[in-house]
């Protein structure tokens, strides 16, 4: 028979002693791994709306999120959200649902990412960035002098510009659009186009110079309207696509182009007074309409009003 070894014993008392010692022993090495993996795991990275640190972090429910008067970065997350931004250079991100924005702010940052979204930008240099959902700017309001950048993003978006002596663009660059509508208010507006159905629409005639329009169209089936209204010889434009173009003039002196390519294209200038109008169609077979006043027409197949 074995002897036991020094120090052992076989007493009750001793042998409970020493298994608690082996249990202390190994929950300290149990909690050391713990606290070592806590050490070691990655913190959960704080959330960014533009790249920029939220200040305001909704939640995936409705919410109603209310900025303050300086500058917030709001990200709303999912759910049907109603965000106001408050005073300050706010930036924020709609987030999943559909949600309504409310900028009220110098400056605005929108980035509205799903759902059908509508944001009242308010007054300031506004940044809009639309999504692969419904987008609809229902008044984005620059305010005197102020500069509006407009993405519309993929989907069906409705874009309201300034209303008075501001630039708003329209910019797409390298990214497919889909059946927008774009509206800038009077000013000097530049619109561009994007590759699929696209709808302009330029109001210009209730101020007193509603300023010079550019219009550029995409690249298939678009609608232009101008409605301009200049003061002195500086023309309202508008050009269209190498597609089936639909281009309104409006009242003021304008002068609308078609395409280089053979887009079967309309052209028609309306309005009640008696301005003078260009419409030059290029090819294709194309219908014209310069209405009141003496136009000039040029490659315009089906020509109606045309004096010259």
């Amino acid at each position: 028979m074995s002897e036991p070894a020094p120090g052992a014993s076989s007493d009750p008392t001793y042998l409970e002693a020493q298994s608690m010692r082996i249990a202390r022993t190994a929950l300290a090495v149990a909690l050391a791994a713990l606290s070592i993996a806590a050490v070691q795991a990655p913190a959960h990275a704080a959330p960014m709306c533009n790249e920029k640190p939220v200040t305001h972090l909704g939640t995936a429910e409705a919410d109603v999120i209310v900025g303050t008067p300086g500058d917030d970065v709001i990200l709303a997350l999912a759910g049907d959200d109603t965000i106001s931004g408050l005073g300050g250079n706010d930036t924020i991100c709609a987030g999943e649902g559909n949600d309504t924005v409310y900028g009220e702010s110098a400056a605005l940052d929108v980035a509205a990412a799903g759902g059908s979204d509508t944001v009242f930008a308010g007054p300031g240099d506004d940044t809009v960035v639309g999504d692969f959902g419904a987008v609809e700017f229902p008044a984005v309001t620059g305010g005197t002098g102020s500069n509006d950048q407009i993405y519309g993003g993929e989907g069906n978006d409705t874009i309201y510009g300034d209303a008075i002596d501001a630039v708003v663009t329209l910019v797409a660059p390298g990214v497919v659009f889909a059946n927008d509508g774009v509206f800038g208010g009077p000013g000097v507006d530049t619109l561009y186009g994007d590759a699929r159905t696209l709808t302009f629409e330029l109001e210009g005639a209730l101020a007193v110079d509603a300023g010079s329009n550019t219009v550029s169209g995409g690249t298939e089936n678009d609608v232009v309207y101008g409605n301009f209204e200049t003061v002195g010889a500086t023309l309202g434009t508008i050009s269209g696509s190498g597609w089936r173009d639909n281009l309104t003039g409006g009242d003021g002196d304008d002068a609308v182009y078609g395409d280089a390519k053979t887009g079967a294209d309309k052209l028609t200038l309306v309005g009640d007074l008696a301005y003078t109008d260009i419409i030059n169609a290029g090819a294709g077979a194309d219908t014209g309409d310069a209405g009141p006043g003496v136009d000039i027409c040029a490659n315009v197949e089906t020509a109606v009003n045309c004096e010259a």
